[in-house]
């Protein structure tokens, strides 16, 4: 469907942002990797100085700065496929579709179920993000859940104020969290329990909200109808889109030095 789609476009442009991350490459000019056995490559996160990669049925990691790619050591003990990574600490997270979410605290040679208070469409994991000493996921279905990383027990709801439950993009912003569910942008400050919908237009027409970065003290947001910049409360919004190229998917962005890039989908093609 459209949204898986958009998902895996976005994620194949993922693995290019993350190889311009890399100390040394020129991002015009571009190599074919290596031990990946699918285009369709999730996300990519670096851990421990090391990179990772998920494709929807194997987790790879790089030791050469992403040049190369091998399975890892063993793979969580799912039935579902792999959705998205994410690093923090001394832990890289998996999330899955339907089977909740795992860690590894030795670079994937073992995992462990993380997932204690999830169940039904709480294991569709589609984002994570950190504030603080807590843990958020967005799910596929069941809105926002959070864990106390200092004392990680059952995962809690966080859904005050959620009237779509469906998150596809969930960030940091200062003291806030931000989160893309279908039409809907909310946001809420880290020590509020309650989300508040917020528009990026004037005219409160809905956006769908693929990403957002952060970058120069604004918040981006990357929608259905290009680039808008906010505030990091996300209060106030202005359009600040692609001059030649208007009103597109924006899929991916990524901040590198004193540069904002941003992924497109147009007509089936990516720009960057």
């Amino acid at each position: 469907n459209m949204f898986f789609e958009l998902l895996n476009s976005k994620m194949r442009l993922a693995i290019l942002f993350s190889l311009v991350l890399v100390p040394g490459l020129n991002s015009q000019s571009w190599q074919k990797v290596t031990g990946i056995d699918s285009i369709d490559v999730l996300s990519i996160v670096e851990h421990n100085n090391f990179l990772f990669s998920n494709t929807l049925y194997n987790i790879y990691t790089s030791t050469n700065g992403g040049e190369s790619w091998q399975p890892v050591a063993s793979l969580p003990n799912v039935t579902s496929d792999f959705n998205v990574l994410f690093s923090h600490g001394s832990y890289l997270y998996a999330g899955t579709n339907g089977d909740g979410v795992y860690r590894s605290s030795n670079n994937g040679v073992n995992w462990n179920s993380f997932s204690s208070g999830l169940s039904g469409f709480a294991k569709f994991i589609t984002s994570f993000t950190v504030i603080g000493d807590s843990l958020y996921i967005g799910t596929d279905g069941d809105g926002v859940y959070l864990t106390n990383l200092q004392n990680p027990a059952n995962w809690v709801v966080m859904n005050n104020g959620l009237v779509n439950f469906g998150v596809t993009s969930l960030a940091t912003s200062g003291d806030y969290l931000v989160a893309g569910s279908g039409l809907y942008l909310y946001v809420k400050h880290r020590s509020e329990s309650q989300w508040q919908n917020v528009f990026v237009d004037s005219n409160q027409l809905q956006r769908h909200y693929f990403t957002f970065e952060t970058y120069n003290g604004y918040l981006f947001a990357g929608t259905d109808n290009g680039v808008y910049r906010g505030s990091l409360d996300a209060q106030i919004w202005e359009k600040a889109d692609i001059t030649f190229f208007p009103g597109r998917d924006i899929v991916s962005m990524v901040k590198l030095a004193d540069e904002l890039l941003v992924g497109l989908l147009y007509q089936g093609q990516h720009w960057m």
